[in-house]
């Protein structure tokens, strides 16, 4: 029969059982267990005997028998410890847990009732004192506004100087060479050509940081419109809204703006390399470093100044102290580029022109020359047409004396006092 038959048959004898009595029950539930221990046996026998194992192949002989030892299988003469009372496995263990040198009377009993609470009590007032001590602001108010509690000051660390004493020496030899020469020549023709080095105040840069240009808390100002709209009345009364300051909306969070202070090395006025002349408009406050001229915001390769560069602001001194040059072509790009720059800063021509005809007042105080009276001529004029004069003199009495030669006149011989 098939697996399912006998499943079937099974559970029909089950229902037949449940007619009868609890022993019957159990008496059909041992035999189908012994039932069931006997088909298992079987099965296991006649799995061994198909691998060669169980008792029934000819191949399998056991040796029961044994005459030598097995030294892959046992320990030869070993004796086996008698068993005991007691286990003996964790006395090493134990000796280490109990060190009785170590132990105290606190590690017996645990610790005591009224130590743990001296312990919770003074935690207590610590915390106690800490609240105090936060909370008590005007007391922390007062004992910093106190001048008795001076603060140790640090000591106060300087850059070192950008500018060294020769230098400086240098600046000041030039200042009072151009003093001695305006004073030598004082015309007013020279005091066109010396450049004045005198100390302006808008000449020198000012002897203190400038300060930085105010700038607005976008935050502080969010802050007020909030607080602005949370006490707005009710609409129903009407009249104005609530007034609210600008905010700048051009992303999602508020703009910030960098504060940066003003960096009075590097825009020294002393020279400005690029400037045309005394009349022209610098295009920059920063020296030229590396052939290039400065502007507003230097690069990051001349951040840092260098020598204290010459005030000449008649571009007199060659430009060798300021920036060197490889190529000469270079220098010739350079000096054209500034030239067509100072051009383009020129205003654009007008082009107005006005013709004005002289009056006949004017005309009837001319000198018969063609010149005015209050009209001082100029020397190389005067010069010019006094020599035209003398050279048609000449002609007429080179002239002159030809025409005698022609109507037969001789020119008389010199005599001498023995003739």
């Amino acid at each position: 029969m098939d697996e399912d038959e006998k499943e079937m048959l099974a559970e029909a004898r089950a229902r037949l059982a449940n007619t009868q009595g609890k022993k019957a029950k159990r008496k059909a539930r041992e035999k189908q267990m012994e039932e069931a221990r006997r088909l298992a046996s079987l099965q296991k026998r006649r799995e061994l005997r198909a691998a060669g194992i169980g008792g029934g192949s000819r191949y399998y002989r056991p040796n029961r028998k044994r005459r030598m030892i097995d030294y892959n299988a046992e320990i030869p003469f070993e004796k086996q410890p008698p068993i005991g009372f007691f286990d003996t496995s964790e006395d090493v263990a134990m000796d280490e847990r109990h060190n009785f040198k170590r132990l105290r009377r606190e590690d017996v009993e645990g610790v005591r009732r009224d130590v743990e609470e001296a312990k919770e009590r003074k935690k207590d007032k610590e915390k106690l004192q800490k609240k105090k001590k936060e909370g008590d602001l005007s007391m922390q108010i007062n004992k910093m506004a106190n001048p008795e509690v001076a603060k140790k000051r640090s000591k106060l660390v300087l850059p070192a100087p950008q500018i060294s004493d020769n230098e400086l020496e240098e600046v000041v030899k030039l200042g009072l060479a151009s003093e001695e020469a305006r004073t030598i020549d004082g015309s007013e023709a020279s005091l066109h050509l010396l450049a004045d080095y005198s100390v302006t105040p808008g000449a020198t840069p000012s002897l203190r940081t400038p300060r930085t240009p105010a700038a607005q808390d976008t935050i502080l100002q969010e802050a007020q419109n909030i607080l602005a709209l949370q006490n707005v009345q009710t609409p129903l009364k009407g009249g104005e809204n609530t007034p609210l300051r600008d905010s700048d909306f051009d992303g999602v969070t508020p703009k910030k703006a960098v504060v940066q202070t003003p960096n009075v090395v590097l825009g020294t006025p002393f020279r400005t390399p690029g400037t045309g002349g005394p009349g022209s408009t610098p295009r920059s406050m920063t020296p030229r470093v590396g052939g290039v001229s400065g502007s507003a915001t230097p690069s990051a390769g001349y951040m840092t100044p260098g020598q204290t560069p010459v005030r000449d602001q008649l571009s007199i001194n060659p430009e060798d102290t300021v920036a060197t040059y490889s190529d000469p072509r270079q220098q010739q790009y350079e000096l054209k580029a500034q030239l067509v720059e100072g051009l383009r800063s020129l205003p654009a021509p007008r082009n107005d022109f006005e013709i004005v005809v002289p009056e006949e007042q004017h005309l009837e105080h001319m000198d018969d020359d063609g010149e005015g009276a209050g009209f001082v001529e100029d020397a190389a004029d005067i010069a010019e047409r006094n020599a035209k004069l003398r050279k048609e003199e000449d002609e007429e009495k080179r002239s002159g004396d030809a025409s005698s030669q022609r109507a037969g006149f001789t020119n008389a011989t010199p005599t001498g006092p023995g003739d």
